[in-house]
């Protein structure tokens, strides 16, 4: 009875209840968003953001073949999204000028070393010194460090030498040239005949190992500006070659083969030509791509080349961070040497990347007639 009696006293109304209930609510809605909320600062927090300092010919002679790099290094980048890192880059120009790129170079890293540099391209990097940088930054994965202190590297569009410890090569360095025109003129027919820009890495990478490893290759030197063309046709006729290599730009191997007596000269023989190369349709040719070093300007077709080749560095470069990350590696460039040779476009040696380098015999056509007969 008493029970009873305190039930009927204390019964809760349906206004108390209806308060109650709503107070509940309030409070297990504020816990849900709560939660959220710092569920998603949580995962906001584990984006890493990488920065980039690049300098590269956006002005200049070269300044067609820079912009055309960079833009598709952006796409590239920009084809491969993840949720865990971001890649910030910050361009300079050098104007095509060796100089200012190494203004940059030497100046680059005062405040805060970025996670990578890039530097480019052709001649604007010749003699090009990149200092060797420390960063300080941490990046975390999954709540563990990945990047501690390390030597910031940087990825080399040039065309020079392998560099130090901290580069990584983007293009196909002397060396590695030099031993790809060797693989394609060791078996060829005899004799042969490299016509040469007589300037630079050009000449160098014939001068300097190519001649003394082939017994008796003629080698043909001529300057950026030859006009006339003479001497090189007399030599030709001289020679007889049964294989000729032309080793400089498509307009400097278009001029020799405008000529009808260089021509005449050539009938016989197998000719490598760099791509963009105009020449009468009789010949026997292959076409070798891309351009070792871009024209100044630069032609539509070597932009091209090189737009599509940032395309698949920039790919590459977040393919590369990403492996970095997952497998705790230490530093961005044990990821960037781990990335396995899984692209079509680009293949790996042990200082770089390089587009796959090819010697194709072009798409038959309807013979073009030479010029002068």
């Amino acid at each position: 009875m008493g029970l009873s009696w305190f039930h009927m006293k204390f019964r809760p109304s349906s206004r108390m209840l209806r308060s109650l209930s709503i107070a509940t609510g309030v409070l297990v809605l504020g816990l849900l968003l709560a939660g959220a909320f710092s569920f998603r600062q949580g995962q906001e927090k584990k984006i890493e953001v990488f920065q980039g300092s690049a300098c590269l010919p956006l002005s200049g002679e070269l300044a067609g073949a820079g912009d055309a790099f960079r833009t598709g290094f952006v796409e590239g980048i920009a084809s491969v999204p993840d949720s865990h890192f971001v890649w910030r880059w910050n361009f300079a120009d050098n104007g095509s000028d060796p100089f200012l790129a190494q203004a940059w170079a030497d100046s680059v890293g005062r405040s805060r070393a970025p996670d990578l540099l890039l530097a480019g391209l052709g001649s604007a990097t010749e003699g090009l010194r990149v200092p060797r940088l420390e960063s300080d930054s941490t990046k975390l994965s999954e709540g563990r460090n990945v990047f501690r202190t390390k030597s910031v590297p940087c990825f080399l569009l040039g065309d020079g030498t392998s560099g130090g410890e901290n580069i990584w090569n983007i293009w196909p360095t002397t060396d590695r040239m030099r031993a790809h025109l060797l693989d394609l003129l060791r078996e060829a027919k005899k004799p042969v005949v490299v016509v040469v820009a007589a300037t630079g890495s050009w000449a160098e990478i014939v001068l300097s190992g190519l001649r003394d490893s082939l017994p008796g290759l003629v080698v043909l030197p001529h300057d950026l500006d030859n006009t006339r063309w003479d001497e090189e046709t007399k030599r030709l006729w001289e020679t007889k070659p049964q294989t000729v290599l032309f080793w400089d730009r498509p307009h400097e191997a278009s001029a020799l083969l405008a000529k009808p007596l260089a021509v005449g000269a050539l009938r016989r023989a197998k000719l490598f030509v760099p791509e963009g190369t105009i020449y009468p349709g009789s010949l026997d040719v292959s076409v070798m791509a891309p351009v070792w070093q871009p024209a100044s300007p630069p032609d539509s077709l070597q932009c091209r080349r090189l737009r599509d080749w940032g395309r698949e560095v920039g790919a590459s470069l977040v393919r590369a961070t990403r492996l970095a990350l997952a497998d705790s590696l230490g530093d961005l460039l044990a990821g960037i040497r781990k990335l396995p040779p899984d692209s079509l476009a680009r293949e790996s040696w042990t200082q770089g990347w390089s587009p796959i380098l090819t010697s194709r015999i072009p798409t038959p056509r309807s013979p073009q007639p030479d010029s002068g007969h």
